[in-house]
């Protein structure tokens, strides 16, 4: 019943959205915030793409690099909020890419994407009193994509080697070791898998999940599946894949990005997504067709950032809703820009906006703007 009457709000939130679909730029100036990334990468236009953006300690962080391409190591790239546009390199980290930022503990993190060096030994890197320190203790992994803390423990999603889980826990952040996982009573089996990954944690109503993403030898096809954490092990939930539909395919993973606000999770994939119980997903469709690129959670408001093509680049749209009414959609900001956004953060006097697209070579890749709150 939840979920139903939060599904028909949102149907009506829908004419709500539409009202905001005109992409003349609104009163809010632009102001460009030069492109951190460019001189790091002349020749790699990927890499220059910022995944992930997050506001810590006075700072603007932005992720970049490529681990398909191995351009690493990666700098660790921000300018302080009261010196926009000053981009500096914080430290250089040993890994091709960094795309993802976490808190945990207070402490920004970065999962270790793709270290450089010893194929054998994941990582992930802590700023912890003032300076950035390695944790390479995630034996046999080469790949951790997310990281997270729950019930005390860590929890690394990693790139599974052959005959391995691909979930990894630590008791102390010392050491890593496997977790088990099942599927219908019996241990899942990564032997002749060419692609075994788990991208991302869910943590809802206290309960923690993580995705597995596979492809077996015998299919060029993917599969998307979730696993709840029960008892020290994680157990098959259900199949994701075949409730949720994939548009413009990131560079990352199946999920663009999640955020959960009144124990409601909502996720996009392209498409936006949310639901109550990890089961059931209802769809929120945008004006104009517009894809959901990323998602962030301010002082009990979800963000979301949204774009569509236009005649000449991409209109970009953030819209919020707050945790009280989940179903009422409001249009802050819009512009139009050569390329669609790729991750953005807010604080309480400004949206941060990065542009980009992996699969184009443009020099505008990498350009992060700032707008202006009403």
């Amino acid at each position: 019943m939840k979920a139903y009457i939060k599904f028909i709000s949102l149907i009506i939130a829908i004419a709500i959205l539409s009202l905001f679909c005109s992409c003349k730029n609104n009163s809010n100036t632009i102001r460009e915030l030069g492109n951190p990334t460019k001189e790091h990468y002349p020749n790699n236009f990927a890499a220059r793409c910022v995944w992930d953006m997050e506001i810590y300690d006075g700072k603007l962080y932005v992720g970049n690099g490529n681990y398909d391409d191995n351009t690493g190591p990666a700098p660790v790239l921000y300018c302080n909020l009261d010196s926009l546009g000053d981009w500096k390199s914080e430290i250089v980290l040993n890994d091709e890419q960094i795309g993802r930022f976490v808190i945990i503990d207070g402490k920004l993190t970065v999962p270790g994407f793709d270290p450089c060096g010893d194929p054998d030994a994941g990582a992930y890197y802590q700023l912890e009193n003032g300076g950035w320190n390695t944790y390479r203790n995630l034996p046999g992994s080469l790949h951790n994509f997310d990281i997270v803390k729950f019930d005390d423990k860590l929890f690394a999603g990693i790139g599974a080697t052959e005959g391995k889980t691909s979930v990894m826990v630590s008791e102390n952040g010392s050491y890593f070791t496997y977790v088990p996982m099942y599927k219908n009573g019996q241990p899942i089996s990564t032997m002749n898998n060419g692609y075994f990954r788990t991208y991302d944690f869910f943590v809802l109503e206290n309960k923690l999940y993580a995705d597995l993403y596979y492809k077996t030898s015998e299919s060029s096809a993917g599969f998307l599946e979730l696993y709840r954490y029960e008892n020290g092990v994680f157990v098959f939930d259900n199949a994701w894949g075949k409730k949720l539909s994939f548009i413009g395919c990131p560079y990352l993973s199946p999920i663009h990005s999640k955020a959960v606000i009144n124990d409601t999770l909502f996720i996009t994939t392209g498409h936006l997504y949310y639901t109550t119980d990890m089961n059931e997903f209802k769809k929120i469709e945008l004006p104009n067709k517009a894809q959901a690129y990323d998602l962030y959670v301010y002082n009990d408001v979800l963000y979301i950032l949204t774009a569509f093509k236009t005649e000449d680049g991409y209109c970009t749209t953030i819209y919020s809703t707050t945790s009280e009414n989940i179903d009422d959609f409001k249009g802050e900001v819009k512009f139009n820009w050569a390329l669609p956004p790729t991750s953005f953060a807010v604080n309480d006097d400004c949206f941060f906006i990065a542009m980009g697209d992996w699969n184009i070579e443009s020099e505008q890749n990498g350009d992060v703007v700032e707008l202006k709150r009403k």
